[in-house]
């Protein structure tokens, strides 16, 4: 009789196989396995035959043995395999992850460097803010927008920082129209800001500040003050402006800082 080989491939293997022969290890009698698997007992003992046949081996001992290994090998590579294409994923969220980190990176180092750039400007703004810009270099603000809008209706945004979502929207709601930011701010405030001209490029002054109450989308009011600047675009002159808004909801309920009471433009329109 030929030597057995060492593993025999599942591919011959058939399914009742499985629970007879982990039957049998259990010290299981033919009569019943058979009870438990509704077969005959004639139907059991013809499935040892074949295994014994298949695994080249004469007892029943030795299909066991064989058996449990075959059945342990199939197991481990299944078990094998599945680690594997686990580790794939892992490695492929790990490069999501970086790239995820990196892009976070980057666009930190880009709102930074914005924030200092209008920071820089509102610290050279005439006498009649100096008041204000002290108090919000000094503050510990804690939500700032960056904006960019056409100036004049329909008011659309050309860019929102993703900050607003502080206030529960989400910046490409904006960009697309779906909502606009004067939607976002107290309706008597909103009247006010248009009714002085905020948006309008008729001015002689390119640059104004003004207070309004910002509407979270959880029903909230939150204090904000906003710089703006109007820019000229390949549109044209004036066509577009650009702005920052700090919350100084915190300075206004301390009492340290009081709303504007209109809109504020510089230099002084004659």
């Amino acid at each position: 009789m030929p030597e057995p080989l060492e593993t025999t491939p599942r591919a011959i293997w058939r399914k009742p196989w499985d629970e007879i022969i982990r039957s049998a290890a259990h010290g299981m009698t033919d009569k019943q396995i058979a009870q438990q698997l509704g077969l005959a007992v004639s139907t059991v003992d013809y499935h040892w035959r074949q295994m014994r046949r298949e695994l080249g081996v004469t007892t029943r001992t030795e299909a066991v043995v064989r058996g449990l290994r075959t059945l342990a090998d199939s197991e481990g590579q299944a078990l094998r395999a599945h680690n594997d294409e686990l580790q794939q994923r892992l490695g492929e969220a790990i490069l999501r992850r970086n790239e995820l980190e990196q892009r976070l990176a980057a666009e930190r180092t880009h709102h930074v460097q914005a924030i200092r750039q209008w920071q820089a400007e509102l610290r050279q703004s005439d006498d009649h803010h100096q008041e204000y810009h002290r108090m919000l270099m000094s503050a510990n603000t804690t939500g700032t927008i960056l904006y960019r809008m056409q100036n004049g209706p329909p008011y659309t945004c050309r860019y929102v920082s993703d900050s607003i979502q502080r206030y529960g929207y989400r910046a490409a709601d904006f960009v697309s129209g779906k909502v606009n930011l004067f939607d976002i701010l107290d309706d008597e405030d909103a009247h006010t800001l248009l009714s002085h001209g905020v948006g309008l490029a008729t001015k002689a002054s390119r640059r104004a500040m003004y207070t309004y109450r910002l509407k979270c989308a959880d029903g909230r009011r939150v204090w904000m003050l906003d710089q703006n600047t109007e820019i000229d675009t390949d549109q044209g002159p004036r066509t577009d402006y650009v702005g920052v808004a700090v919350e100084i909801e915190e300075l206004v309920l301390a009492g340290q800082l009081k709303p504007l009471e209109r809109v504020a433009w510089w230099p002084p329109s004659a």
